[in-house]
């Protein structure tokens, strides 16, 4: 059975042509209805269901445009998912979200930036929360979150607390009045960092439900592992350490590599948790599978891998026996 990261291929496109379906009757804009357009050229649908193995499965799903247009508008999605619950009309939202999310419809790290995309959806989720505020109970509002918000970014980034404090009440009147070209027209000078806050403290406000309530199974989820630079009773430095920490992340990556090829991974990082640089956080988004294979390349440098609740993720084979600590016996490490 043809499967993308644990689903088969049939389940997938049934949750795929509903979530066409539903971007076209939203009427976001004209860049999304133009994406879609390119979808029906690519015969995205065809495409899909002949594909012949797991890794032709994910080539087509990024190849014919699908993933890559999906990845900009989970937040559409579970806006709509998060109001129909609190509403209680239905479940036909929450199920597309929960099916697309299955499997990890809106994880694209390959995706082409698409300003226009990320505007036009984030204009259309500040539209369905306003409304949803204006509609709810006010006892079921949380109305301290702007202030909570605004105070908490005072020191980091005092400009954008002063914006936020003055434009949340001007979307939120656009929103509950129905008035999507103000707030498209305010948008378009906005940075995505103001985008996301807005949307952030609106959901906030409202009381919404989060992702992980929505889609407790999603496919793709974060994981990290922290490395140190001690190692047993040696503590590395300088070429010594970075060399330590390119040998973990070189030996995740090529075991990683099936499963990059059948979209099983994804977006690794490698930075500083300390500010003396002496632990570094390695982390990435995978599947379940492909992170209990990883666990155990972690587990061989003596190193935890833990989910997004910090639980330790057991690794999914035996771990080959842990690798010598660069420099150790005397020995200089070689030139990387």
């Amino acid at each position: 059975m043809t499967e993308f990261r644990g689903v088969a291929k049939e389940s997938l496109i049934s949750s795929f042509t509903r979530a066409q379906n539903f971007l076209r009757d939203q009427n976001l804009g004209e860049a999304t209805a133009e994406a879609l357009k390119r979808i029906d050229r690519a015969d995205a649908v065809t495409k899909i269901t002949t594909a012949k193995d797991d890794k032709d499965l994910a080539l087509q799903l990024r190849r014919t445009g699908v993933l890559p247009l999906l990845s900009h508008f989970g937040k559409v999605f579970e806006t709509h998912a998060a109001c129909e619950s609190a509403e209680g009309k239905g479940h036909e939202m929450q199920d597309l979200y929960r099916d697309l999310s299955s499997w990890g419809a809106f994880f694209d790290e390959t995706a082409p930036i698409d300003p226009q995309l990320d505007k036009e959806a984030g204009a259309h989720v500040i539209m369905r929360i306003s409304s949803h505020i204006a509609g709810a109970d006010a006892t079921a509002l949380r109305e301290g979150e702007l202030d909570t918000t605004v105070n908490a970014l005072k020191d980091k980034n005092p400009v954008l607390s002063e914006w936020l404090e003055q434009v949340v009440p001007i979307y939120r009147l656009f929103g509950e009045a129905g008035d999507i070209a103000s707030v498209n027209e305010m948008m378009q000078g906005t940075s995505t960092m103001q985008d996301s806050t807005v949307q952030g403290t609106l959901t906030g406000i409202s009381g919404l439900q989060t992702e992980q309530a929505l889609a407790p199974g999603r496919a793709m989820r974060p994981y990290k592992a922290t490395v140190s630079n001690q190692i047993g009773a040696q503590t590395l430095s300088g070429e010594e350490w970075i060399i330590h920490l390119l040998e973990i992340r070189k030996s995740v990556l090529k075991a990683m590599l099936p499963f990059f090829e059948t979209g099983q991974f994804g977006k690794i990082d490698m930075l500083p948790a300390s500010p003396e640089k002496d632990k570094y956080n390695i982390s990435f988004y995978a599947t379940a599978p492909a992170a209990g294979i990883a666990a155990a390349q972690f587990h061989a440098f003596e190193c935890v891998l833990r989910d997004e609740k910090g639980a330790v993720v057991e690794p999914a084979i035996s771990s080959p026996p842990p690798p010598q600590a660069p420099g150790a016996n005397g020995k200089q490490p070689p030139s990387p």
